[in-house]
């Protein structure tokens, strides 16, 4: 059977796209889209979104992780979602609009590709402090945040957070947050994420970078006023608190950044 797709990415962090408005879903199984997301034999990509009709929001969004399975909320997936949907005449630029994503509804807008921004509602009450400078909080997605820069074993240390008892069932993402200078002598913060469902490195991690700010203003090393760019693998992705709330009683983050469409296909395969 043939399928129509469209690739996108998020600062590198990349997705197949199906649009659910014009033709009906294929019932595919997490091995079969395992192996649509499996580099070098599939399309390739950190996971599939499917967009689908809602009768309370813009659209809803399926996300599967790179290993087949349906995911948890993702940030950069949100992004490229709205990109696609204005894209394929669902949304207009320019306005904030509601999605559907995980039986959760979540705000977005479309500005052209180089900026897409979502909103995303997150308690900074409930940071957990796991000593060692590690931190644990849920951004719609769970993560440990780590105040180190990774050394040429922190693929293998990430790995073995992610899958610590103290962490299980679901498991967590693993971000190292760090500082460097800059050639103007300023400090940027830089983060490196090891993402569940891919079970690797991924050029950048929406909600990983929400979770950063959160942590980051919890521990006062960040304003709540401040609007922080953080450097990803693939690209800097720009984080702030919703203004006029109070973060100390929860509030929403604001996720900006790129959302670009590299190219579009058609698949011939084998979905018995």
């Amino acid at each position: 059977m043939a399928f129509s797709f469209v690739k996108y990415h998020g600062a590198g962090n990349d997705f197949i796209m199906i649009n659910g408005f014009d033709s009906p879903v294929l019932n595919w199984n997490s091995a079969q889209r395992a192996a649509l997301c499996r580099r070098y034999y599939g399309i390739g990509a950190d996971g599939i979104i499917v967009i689908k009709p809602s009768d309370n929001a813009a659209f809803e969004m399926v996300y599967y992780n790179a290993d087949g399975e349906l995911g948890s909320l993702c940030g950069n997936g949100s992004r490229c979602a709205l990109a696609f949907a204005h894209e394929i005449g669902i949304i207009d630029k320019e306005e904030w609009l509601s999605y559907l994503a995980f039986g959760g509804e979540y705000r977005g807008r479309v500005n052209g590709q180089a900026d897409v921004s979502i909103e995303v509602p997150v308690q900074q009450s409930k940071v957990k402090s796991l000593g060692d400078d590690q931190f644990f909080v849920d951004t719609g997605s769970p993560h440990l945040i780590i105040l180190k820069k990774p050394d040429q074993n922190w693929i293998q240390e990430a790995y073995e957070h992610r899958w610590n008892e103290r962490f299980k069932p679901e498991g967590c993402n693993v971000n190292y947050l760090w500082q460097e200078s800059t050639s103007t002598s300023q400090y940027m913060w830089h983060i490196s994420t090891y993402e569940r469902g891919v079970e690797a490195p991924t050029e950048a991690c929406g909600t990983g970078n929400i979770a950063a700010l959160v942590v980051l203003a919890d521990q006062g090393l960040v304003s709540v006023d401040e609007n922080l760019s953080i450097q990803n693998a693939g690209g800097v992705l720009l984080t702030s608190f919703k203004k006029n709330t109070a973060p100390q009683n929860g509030e929403n983050v604001i996720l900006s950044g790129p959302a670009k469409k590299t190219f579009e296909g058609k698949l011939f395969f084998d979905t018995k």
